[in-house]
Parts: C-alpha cells; structure tokens; sequence
C-alpha cells in the first residue's frame, strides 16, 4: 500500500474511542431523563459558565468541575470529548 492508500484509509477507519468515558457522560447515567433534559439544554444551548453548572451538580452530590463541562462542550468546535454532538444522541 501507498501513502495515498493509507491516508484514504483512515476516512472509513473506525474512530479511536479509547480511553475513560467523558465525566459529562458518567454524570448524565446517574440521571432521571428530566435531569438530563435540563442539563443538555444548559451545556448545549445557553452560555451559563460551565463552573456554575458543576457547582449545582456538585450540591446535588455529583463529582464534577467546570473543566469538565468546558471539555465535553468543545466535542461542537473540536478538540473536546468524543460525546455525540447535539442533535446524534441516541
């Protein structure tokens, strides 16, 4: 095989999942779907700061910090988590 062959290769390539969950994800199974409602509204769709999200979570007994949240929202722009991106949620 070829270089050219190699690099179009890795467009059907299966994508690179290793490594830990997202704690964004670990948080949202500990969830009632209403809970997770409100929150993917917050993460994805308003611009309340990501340490005052955690910092509820954290009060309702959740172990999370706003640099979490900030990471799981870069998976939209690139160089976040791998989480599906709003609306590819199954």
């Amino acid at each position: 095989m070829s270089l050219v062959d190699d690099l179009a290769n890795l467009e059907t390539a299966r994508k690179n999942t290793g490594g830990a969950r997202c704690r964004v994800a670990v948080v949202m199974d500990q969830m009632t779907d209403a809970e997770k409602e409100s929150f993917r509204h917050l993460l994805d769709e308003t611009e309340v700061f990501g340490t005052q999200i955690a910092a509820v979570l954290r009060q309702n007994g959740h172990e999370i910090n706003g640099s979490h949240i900030q990471h799981h929202r870069r998976r939209v722009k690139s160089g976040g988590c791998i989480c599906p991106q709003p609306g590819e949620e199954t």
